[in-house]
This record gives structure tokens, C-alpha cells and sequence, in this order.
């Protein structure tokens, strides 16, 4: 990015690119939901290891975007 585009921004703008997966942090952002809500789904096999959710390398939880999203829309009533 150029210098002077980089002034329209300000300093609280922040780029983000989408991405299929992301990390627990990034839930209330996304979705709205804690990261304790989010442990909750996981231990009552609300949200299933594989589909919803898993680990990376590091120990961290990573979640599906998508299949949040899709699990979201059948929650509504």
C-alpha cells in the first residue's frame, strides 16, 4: 500500500483478509460468540472435532468458518 493511501486509513483501520479458518480469538469478532462459549459447544459435541473445529500444530484451536456459519443459520428459529 502507498504512503498516501495509508493516510485515508487513520490509525484505527485495520485490513483483514477473509480467510475459511480462524482462530478462537477471532470468534467474537466473526460470530459473537466467547471463546468459553465456543469450549462449550466443543464438550458437549455441539460443535464436532473435524467439521467445527480442530488443532493445529501448535495446540491451538482453529474453527471452520464455513461450518460455523452453516451450524448458525440452523440454530435460528
Amino acid at each position: 500500500m502507498k504512503k498516501e493511501d495509508r493516510k485515508h486509513l487513520g490509525t484505527s483501520a485495520v485490513g483483514v483478509m477473509p480467510s475459511n479458518n480462524i482462530r478462537g480469538c477471532l470468534l467474537p469478532a466473526v460470530f459473537g460468540i466467547s471463546e468459553s462459549a465456543a469450549a462449550k459447544y466443543r464438550q458437549r459435541g455441539t460443535w464436532l472435532e473435524g467439521t467445527h473445529f480442530w488443532r493445529d500444530p501448535a495446540g491451538q484451536y482453529i474453527y471452520s468458518v464455513p461450518a460455523i456459519s452453516q451450524w448458525q443459520e440452523s440454530t435460528k428459529h
